[in-house]
């Protein structure tokens, strides 16, 4: 486990507060993994892709142990650190970032295909009932929200992993 951090300056806070824009989540090839719930489907279902978590310090120390057994950096912050970092209202003390999936084209069942739902909101919801349907997969047009915007995420509850 890294040292605690207690300043919004910090160079890594900089970086995952940055991936909030899709130009830096392009640029860093990762993007941001906000709650509990999230979190926990990451390490469940890609935890190949975890790359770090930020945790509020003496918080979440099952996924922290978790994350560090995992030889994942673990890096402690103070509430107000997380505040910035996260892009929710009331973080719920625990996040990660993770490399972008690479995803594969099912061969069959059925594909939910979207085409221009340009709130993020509504994409992570589409995602997610296509989950509980039993979709095989989901495929969206270039006109679509980026399906890996923190809200896009946050709205799936894990669903996009």
């Amino acid at each position: 486990m890294n040292e605690l951090i207690t300043s919004t300056k910090n160079e890594y806070v900089k970086m995952a507060k940055s991936l909030k824009s899709k130009k830096s989540r392009n640029e860093y090839g990762a993007f941001m993994v906000d709650g509990t719930k999230c979190v926990g489907e990451l390490i469940s279902h890609m935890p190949n892709l975890l790359k770090s978590l930020i945790v509020i310090e003496g918080q979440h120390k099952d996924i922290a142990d978790l994350a560090a057994n995992m030889k994942v950096e673990v890096y402690p912050v103070k509430q107000h650190v997380m505040n910035a970092i996260s892009d929710c209202k009331t973080s719920q003390g625990v996040a990660a970032i993770a490399t972008y999936p690479s995803y594969i084209i099912p061969k069959s069942g059925f594909i939910l295909a979207l085409d221009g739902v340009a709130d993020p909101q509504n994409v992570g919801t589409m995602i997610r009932t296509a989950d509980a349907a039993g979709c095989a997969g989901v495929v969206m047009s270039d006109s679509c929200a980026d399906f890996l915007s923190p809200k896009s995420v946050r709205a799936s509850m894990g669903s996009v992993f």
